[in-house]
């Protein structure tokens, strides 16, 4: 047998522990509404940087709890990590064309932006997330307000931190007594370490979530919140609270 047809048996048997412990509806709860808010009616009223970010999400999402499924948890939470900063990057690119800072010119005899220049990969930093993307957020009023009442930004913060550690090579699944390291032949079913997985994609979900709705609150009525609010009724109840406060 070839080492990637032991990979597949492997991982296919993983996969059958998987769903044997976690229902599949259980499982993809927190990751169907990117799609969802790509199909949405409600979708017509945001920015096209928005979607374009919502999109990636969604790519990322599947292939996050893809590796999930099959056991490879450490590259299931770096994926996220991923997730998380394509979404707040976006959604800084997305706020600073409202505020009319991305400016077009002429490159090599055609028009383009540095947020085109960066969505292509041809040469243009990625924004700071201190030095450029918070401030860019957070001079949104509902984002703002937010924050300054729930902590958006710690919250946001400690998350990061906790998915930085699967990308860089030093998560707290791997240090616990009796952790398990090898070649990925011996990749195995790991129910608690499925749970964290699990946990951290509500986390991510949760922040997309609130950052969206806070940044086009029209959403807060969309079939979209209303699904969500069958899963966590109190997060929406405190978001919506919020925005009608604030455009009160």
């Amino acid at each position: 047998m070839s080492k990637i047809s032991g990979l597949v048996e492997k991982a296919s048997e993983v996969r059958r522990q998987t769903l044997d412990h976690k229902p599949s509806e259980v499982i993809e709860a927190y990751l169907t509404h990117y799609n969802a808010w790509l199909i949405s009616s409600h979708s017509t009223g945001v920015g096209v940087i928005w979607l374009n970010t919502v999109f990636e999400c969604s790519v990322l999402a599947e292939t996050s709890l893809f590796l999930s499924v099959h056991g490879f948890y450490e590259s299931a939470n770096a994926t996220l990590r991923g997730l998380l900063d394509i979404f707040l990057t976006g959604l800084h690119w997305d706020i600073s064309k409202e505020l009319g800072r991305i400016a077009e010119y002429e490159l090599n005899g055609r028009t383009t932006n540095d947020y085109a220049l960066w969505a292509l990969g041809l040469g243009v930093k990625y924004p700071s997330l201190s030095k450029e993307i918070w401030p860019t957020l957070l001079a949104n009023d509902h984002i703002r307000g937010y924050d300054a009442r729930y902590y958006l930004r710690s919250e946001t913060e400690a998350l990061l931190a906790v998915l930085n550690r699967f990308v860089h090579g030093r998560p707290e699944s791997r240090t616990y007594d009796g952790a398990f390291r090898g070649s990925t032949l011996n990749v195995l079913f790991v129910g608690h370490l499925l749970e964290d997985w699990l946990r951290n994609t509500k986390a991510v979900s949760d922040l997309v979530f609130i950052f969206s709705t806070l940044r086009y609150p029209f959403l807060i009525d969309s079939e979209i919140t209303a699904s969500y609010r069958e899963r966590d009724a109190s997060l929406v109840a405190r978001v919506k609270e919020h925005i009608e406060e604030n455009a009160a």
